[in-house]
């Protein structure tokens, strides 16, 4: 029973590493793709922005395949951190989408400065 329940769980870790891998190379893959948007489209600095966010992905998931606990704990972390960059670009937009459709308010009802 032993044996069986350890052929289980080494199968199951190998199973939940290849998906681990699998979300990680989807990861890297939309950020190079939006990198490479940001190049046609807008500017080099958005471009470098989530070129760079493709390499800590990158690195991260062939340090978690080394030392998976460790490199599991920078993906978590580097997860984190582009939450929460995301989270304040929305912020930031909705707030100024915000402003703006007040101001328009305003001057549609004839509030002027």
């Amino acid at each position: 029973m032993s044996e069986t329940t350890s052929a289980q769980m080494e199968k199951r870790q190998r199973v939940m590493g290849w998906v681990a891998v699998a979300l990680s190379t989807l990861a890297a893959s939309v950020l190079g793709i939006v990198a490479g948007e940001e190049v046609i489209m807008r500017d080099w600095l958005g471009a470098l922005s989530h070129a760079a966010q493709m390499l800590v992905v990158i690195v991260a998931t062939l340090v978690a395949l080394r030392w998976p606990q460790f490199g599991g704990s920078l993906l978590v972390l580097a997860g984190l951190g582009f939450m929460l960059q995301l989270a304040l670009v929305l912020l930031r937009y909705v707030a100024f989408d915000d402003i703006c459709q007040h101001i328009l308010l305003l001057r549609c009802l004839g509030h002027e400065r």
